[in-house]
């Protein structure tokens, strides 16, 4: 099912999501997102009426995630096999989560790594393929973002 009516210009849409899991989503936002943007995204979690907002603006913008966190990926290195190196090498393991809709597997679909990296690197959707191990991610935005994110002690 795609919830579209009454959607803003450039809002995110979004299948129905299997259940979030909010713990995993928690320490995502206190780990990547801006300390003073993180409330925002913590009040939009406490609700499940806001969820589509959280997933709209978290992502759209890669400027919310702090600057600190953020590996870059040079063009001849957004390759599968590069970002599960990349990945793999900061400490994610085998299972990955899903936040926002790619390909096939919808927003919040648990799974493995590099199949759901292999779904979501190149496709210019907007998503996060989250590392439960490692508190890494790979983030793939519609303007071609293409991003690690691994967390920094703050």
């Amino acid at each position: 099912m795609l919830f579209s009516v009454g959607l803003r210009r450039n809002q995110f849409r979004v299948r129905h999501h299997i259940e979030m899991n909010t713990e995993y989503l928690i320490t995502f936002v206190n780990s990547f997102v801006i300390r003073n943007r993180r409330a925002r995204f913590l009040e939009f979690l406490a609700s499940k009426r806001r969820y589509n907002d959280f997933l709209n603006e978290l992502l759209h913008d890669p400027r919310h995630f702090d600057p600190r966190v953020i590996v870059e990926l040079p063009g001849n290195e957004q390759t599968i096999h590069h970002v599960l190196s990349q990945l793999r090498a900061l400490g994610g393991g085998e299972t990955a989560y899903m936040v926002g809709d790619c390909g096939e597997f919808e927003d919040g679909h648990t799974g493995n790594l590099e199949t759901l990296l292999h779904t979501c690197i190149g496709s210019m959707e907007d998503a996060l393929v989250y590392c439960l191990k490692g508190n890494v991610a790979y983030y793939e935005g519609h303007e071609g973002f293409r991003l690690i994110l691994r967390a920094v002690p703050n």
